[in-house]
């Protein structure tokens, strides 16, 4: 049996940055996942993720995305100066993010209250300015464009081959492929079983992405910490013609609907969207991209992105990782201190990962609660 100090499941986007963070403090990692990131088979695949700072969701994700920001920033320059990132190449691009809604709308007001609680620049922009400074996306009158500066796109794919380089640097132990066959918990210490391997740990964090449902139910059926897998289908539209390299990144709350997307940056406009979805079974998923996944989307480029063919050329499928209230679980197991949940990230917890890491790792490691994680506590379950 190998012996570790930390135990992670899964090697997504918060697995790598909680085994990060706990290598740099010295911890002995090692790390678990079916899949060696990046692949297609989880919740960051797709060549971008929108980093906003102004949250309608909540001013405690603004705090979380200033954080994040930096931290993504640092470690774009870490990895440069260790030969890690190639040359030429960045991991985040700080372009802004435009939100389009209607003048009234709460989400309006809570962004309005976010930027003024941290005297940050930006703010609405009516329809005509908007027309200007953002021609890749229409704006109806009685909508305004709400600009938030530092905001931008992350290059996903090279932002997880980044981290997994890092963290095999910092002497991360990664067991890529074979499948999870048993969990086991016992005072101070917690075993996986991975293929045909035993390991132990001081602590076991779940790091799970879509399956931590499934683990949740089978290994921990006494927490109420409620993850269902969600099937998502992402587009991408070329371009009619060719413009500015720097466009934000778009969301646009439509109607009843939540839509999102990246200019072109070389491989046409991505769209998604973000409500709706199926719940689905990972290990069964649909990963075709189907005609009922394009339509909705085909409809919304249609009338709302000048610049783009209204016919995707391209698709793909992914999966969130939802909660009941849309909102994150990182938290201790009520009985076993030693094991810790970050899942549920609910599709928008890409951004924030490096973050999630840090005061993660804090609290497993240092053994200090981060008031900033309050809201993702599974009490609010019970």
């Amino acid at each position: 049996m190998q012996s570790y100090d930390t135990l992670i499941l899964g090697a997504g986007t918060v697995g790598l940055s909680i085994a990060i963070a706990l290598a740099r403090r010295g911890r002995r990692v090692v790390a678990f996942d079916p899949h060696r990131p990046p692949h297609p088979f989880g919740s960051h695949h797709g060549e971008t993720r929108m980093l906003r700072v102004l949250y309608s969701e909540g001013v405690a994700y603004t705090t979380l995305a200033l954080v994040a920001r930096e931290t993504w920033m640092a470690l774009e320059s870490e990895a440069k100066a260790q030969g890690v990132l190639p040359e030429g190449r960045v991991l985040f691009h700080p372009v802004g993010v435009v939100g389009i809604m209607s003048a009234d709308a709460p989400e309006a007001r809570r962004l309005e209250q976010a930027r003024r609680e941290y005297n940050l620049s930006g703010g609405p922009c009516e329809s005509l300015e908007s027309r200007r400074r953002f021609p890749h996306i229409a704006v109806s009158t009685g909508e305004i464009a709400y600009w938030d500066p530092f905001g931008g796109i992350l290059e996903s794919d090279l932002c997880m081959e980044t981290m997994r380089n890092m963290a095999e640097k910092l002497g991360v132990h990664f067991v890529f492929g074979g499948p999870l066959a048993d969990i086991s918990v016992k005072a101070r210490a917690a075993r996986v079983t991975w293929d045909t391997q035993t390991y132990e740990g001081e602590m076991l964090v779940l790091a799970a992405g879509a399956h931590a449902g499934a683990v949740l139910r089978r290994y921990f059926p006494e927490w109420q910490a409620p993850v269902v897998p969600v099937r998502k289908a992402v587009a991408w539209f070329p371009s009619v013609r060719p413009v500015s390299p720097d466009l934000p990144a778009f969301y646009c709350y439509d109607g009843d609907h939540a839509f999102y997307g990246f200019p072109d940056m070389g491989t046409g406009y991505k769209v998604g969207q973000h409500d709706g979805g199926e719940p689905c079974d990972p290990g069964a998923l649909d990963r075709q991209f189907r005609d009922r996944d394009a339509t909705p989307l085909e409809a919304w480029v249609r009338r709302r992105l000048p610049l783009a063919s209204p016919r995707a050329d391209r698709g793909q499928v992914c999966m969130y990782a939802m909660t009941p209230d849309d909102h994150f679980i990182c938290d201790r197991h009520p009985c076993w201190p030693h094991v810790y949940a970050a899942v549920g990230l609910c599709g928008h917890g890409f951004k924030f990962a490096p973050a999630l890491g840090e005061w993660i790792a804090e609290e497993i490691a240092d053994g200090r609660e981060r008031q900033e994680l309050r809201l993702f506590r599974t009490r609010r379950f019970a």
